[in-house]
């Protein structure tokens, strides 16, 4: 018995080996999946939605057995893959931005948009105190613009206008808005408007988009439909279900290159 011991001590050291270098390199592979493939794949499309941090625990779960067993090399390749999966697919970016007193006149512009529909009774005074923006963009707040002229804490910004569904407060002067009408792949493009300022002098052009939520859709997923961008592989029973289901994303991704383009 004693002699087994060392001997499966050893082999469940390879086990945790090969288990480590398995993720790591499943999560790069995600993390570059997520950017490069995205909504093209039904099952990338779910993942994207997910908070992040839920692929990082397989590496987390089998660092600290990687430590136990001295593999230094696993140990190295997790906590790599986690930092290159911190950095590209989670957006994570080193330093502190800039203070408000930094920015160049006539060479910064501090835009902050706000989905008022979803505020939940939230105030925005606070944060727009603390981000000092120059350009206020509302979505789902449309007629409104004459409402924040005369009240309370939004006195710098002394231009404002309403142009579909978004309410536009700025500091500088607006030249002109239009709503940016189109068809795309569903019956209309999400809300979007084009908002010209005159920046110091020069006319700058503000795009505001309103993508549609997918809330509907990633709930139905919850039951398991979203495995179908892996097993619906040509030739297999779950493929009609997959391209089915690909159809929903496959819109969104025309109706993002149409307004592109519009």
């Amino acid at each position: 018995m004693r002699g087994c011991l060392p001997t499966l001590w050893k082999w469940l050291g390879r086990a945790v080996a090969l288990a480590a270098a398995l993720t790591a390199l499943a999560t790069v592979a995600l993390a570059w999946a997520l950017s490069a493939v995205g909504e093209r794949n039904l099952t990338l499309a779910f993942f994207l939605y997910l908070p992040r941090v839920l692929f990082l625990l397989p590496a987390l779960c089998l660092l600290p057995a990687a430590l136990l067993w001295r593999r230094w090399i696993s140990a190295v390749a997790l906590v790599g893959a986690g930092a290159f999966f911190f950095v590209s697919a989670m957006g994570y970016r080193g330093g502190t931005p800039p203070p408000r007193e930094s920015a160049v006149p006539g060479e910064t512009i501090t835009v902050l948009t706000y989905n008022r529909g979803q505020h939940m009774g939230q105030s925005l005074q606070p944060f727009k105190n603390l981000v000092e923006p120059d350009v206020i963009v509302l979505q789902e707040s449309g007629n409104r613009a004459a409402l924040y002229a005369v009240a309370e804490g939004y006195e710098l910004f002394e231009h404002g206008i309403d142009v579909g569904e978004f309410t536009v407060l700025s500091r500088y002067p607006i030249l002109s808005a239009e709503r940016l009408d189109a068809k795309g792949a569903g019956e209309s493009l999400p809300p979007a408007a084009r908002i010209e300022l005159d920046f110091a002098g020069r006319p700058v052009a503000l795009y505001a988009i309103h993508p549609l939520s997918p809330r509907g859709v990633l709930l139905y997923y919850r039951r398991g439909a979203f495995l179908h961008g892996i097993l619906g592989l040509p030739g297999t029973p779950f493929e009609s279900r997959r391209l089915q289901n690909q159809v929903y994303w496959d819109n969104r991704i025309a109706d993002a290159e149409a307004l592109l383009q519009r």
